[in-house]
């Protein structure tokens, strides 16, 4: 029971999300064509698979750190292993790709029409994705 009143609420804010965001839109005059496609994705997104960072589980904290440390290999290192020269770097030296894991992987779950990055933006990562696709496409009058 305690459940479905989560589900209730959580659905209840929802719909009022989705109603701000209809007065808003109407309010800034947004164009209609613009307007459905902000409401289609929000709608989308609320209806998609949540997926959390370990940024936002707060019970992560209070594990001790080698169960933390433990925990973000087991969770980063299959990711890092489907690409292979991590996976001959693994086999020459795992403690160095343990050490890669905690101080430099790092997921991001992005939802379609997503952007990665955007023309003119500076960019300091690599990224590899692990699972899915990505669609690069470049304008010509923003490409350098």
């Amino acid at each position: 029971s305690a459940g479905i009143l989560d589900m209730r609420r959580s659905r209840q804010s929802k719909d009022s999300s989705r109603l701000r965001l209809r007065e808003f839109l109407r309010q800034e005059s947004v164009p209609v064509g613009l307007a459905a496609e902000v409401q289609r994705q929000v709608h989308e997104r609320d209806e998609g698979v949540i997926h959390y960072h370990e940024d936002h589980v707060d019970a992560l904290e209070r594990l001790s750190r080698t169960t933390r440390i433990k925990l973000i290999c087991a969770i980063r290192m299959p990711a890092l292993l489907t690409h292979d020269l991590w996976r001959m770097w693994c086999n020459i030296d795992v403690g160095s790709l343990r050490a890669l894991c905690l101080c430099a992987v790092d997921f991001r779950y992005v939802m379609s029409e997503d952007d990665l990055f955007l023309a003119g933006e500076t960019f300091s990562e690599a990224l590899y994705i692990a699972d899915g696709q990505c669609v690069y496409q470049q304008t010509p009058s923003t490409s350098m």
